[in-house]
């Protein structure tokens, strides 16, 4: 798999795996898995501790197969989890190279009037194996869904000593009508 800074393969599996789960007052709710990626260490375009480039992770979209009509979808939870694949033999992988991570939703319908919003974000993720964004609570994503959308990634941080990998899921609350 080719690499860049951030291995530029689907954030998100394909096909995702659907997973239902239990939500308060909501009808229904869905747990998309994000598929695995690797942030690189140094290498020829940068050094270990260096600025990583904010637009580094490409933007990624997925369909959600909807269950009806849906009165409002809601991204309850977003976490990323270090995996083992680029964690070497004394290697202790974690999030420390980050100082902020922020997914935004976009529309991708050519024309949309809807602005990108901020979706999900931490911005202190500190030297942790598993990571849970805060998330807007209030920002109803069903017009972004039906639409068509994408999440564009920003991260912060520097490059890490070596390649790190993690994967990790969104939690959408479902309300149908």
């Amino acid at each position: 798999m080719p690499r860049a800074n951030l291995t530029r393969s689907a954030l998100w599996a394909v096909p995702p795996l659907l997973t239902l789960v239990a939500c308060e007052s909501f009808d229904q709710g869905r747990v998309e898995r994000i598929a695995e990626l690797v942030i690189d260490g140094p290498g020829i375009e940068a050094a270990a501790g260096r600025p990583l480039k904010s637009d580094a992770v490409d933007p990624v979209s997925w369909e959600v197969p909807l269950p009806g009509v849906p009165a409002a979808i809601f991204a309850t939870e977003v976490r990323l989890s270090i995996t083992d694949t680029e964690r070497g033999e004394g290697d202790d992988d974690d999030f420390g190279f980050l100082t902020g991570i922020r997914f935004t939703i976009a529309s991708t319908r050519d024309g949309s009037t809807l602005p990108p919003r901020l979706l999900a974000w931490n911005l202190a993720p500190g030297s942790v194996k598993d990571l849970v964004l805060d998330t807007a609570a209030g920002l109803d994503v069903t017009d972004y869904i039906v639409e068509g959308f994408e999440l564009r990634v920003t991260v912060e941080g520097v490059v890490p000593e070596d390649a790190v990998s993690f994967d990790g899921e969104v939690v959408l609350a479902i309300d149908v009508i």
